[in-house]
């Protein structure tokens, strides 16, 4: 118990100073913050620009050793094919690294990237994902079984804005199997770098902001970046799915 009042008054008032100390602080910060953010200038870029090209797909690991892969590879988007089954108690695993080219001005982040597999028993799967020379991976653990799909989310950006469009883009999955009886296919892993499709874009100069150019007659609208129609249009989702296409 404190007995001595002047020193608790004393203790008080530092406490209430470096409270209102950090107080100023923060305040400072968000002004500083929103100026910036106000600072930026907005620029519409069509989105049918914003897409990276795949030029290559490698693979090693116990997933997919040589010979084990086929790719299907069309401009933005890739497919890459596993033959490979494993079994048993063990840890296997699959480091594929796609070679993009990226438009000059921008930079993306993590492309759109879509595990499937089958694992009848449960098993435990770490996802990785970075660029080359931007740091270390994003990391995702979870246990799967069935017939799987994961879509996992990662805040990446690619090194394109230091000089070499030319990145590798890492997608790193192992497996822990932890039965005589278990048993795991990683089927597919499929690549998306366009905007349209849900990859993220940004300027290299950070004073610009993105802005998608509002859809025109007959173009895409919605989709998984809620893109809109022009003042006028709307967007015709009667043929289902998660896009549409902007009309009068």
């Amino acid at each position: 118990m404190l007995t001595d009042n002047a020193r608790h008054g004393s203790t008080l008032t530092r406490w209430t100073s470096r409270v209102l100390a950090h107080a100023g602080a923060a305040a400072v910060a968000c002004a500083t913050w929103a100026g910036a953010a106000a600072a930026q200038q907005a620029v519409p870029v069509n989105p049918n620009l914003l897409q990276a090209t795949i030029v290559r797909v490698t693979g090693e690991g116990a997933l997919c050793p040589a010979g084990s892969l086929s790719n299907a590879i069309s401009g933005s988007a890739a497919t890459v094919i596993f033959s490979q089954s494993v079994s048993g108690v063990q840890t296997a695993g699959c480091k594929l690294t796609f070679e993009l080219i990226v438009p000059a001005g921008f930079s993306l982040s993590m492309p759109t990237t879509i595990l499937r597999g089958f694992s009848p028993d449960s098993t435990r799967v770490e996802r990785r994902y970075s660029f080359e020379g931007a740091g270390g991976p994003n990391s995702f653990i979870s246990v799967l079984d069935e017939d799987f799909l994961v879509v996992d989310d990662a805040r990446l950006a690619s090194p394109s804005c230091r000089g070499n469009r030319r990145v590798k883009y890492v997608v790193d999955v192992a497996a822990q199997l932890q039965s005589r009886d278990a048993f795991f296919q990683l089927d597919t892993v499929d690549l998306d770098t366009t905007f349209r499709f849900g990859t993220d874009w940004s300027f290299c100069d950070r004073r610009a902001r993105l802005v998608p150019t509002l859809g025109r007659d007959g173009e895409f609208c919605d989709g998984p970046q809620r893109r809109q129609c022009a003042r006028g249009l709307v967007c015709d989702r009667s043929r289902g799915g998660d896009e549409g296409t902007c009309t009068d």
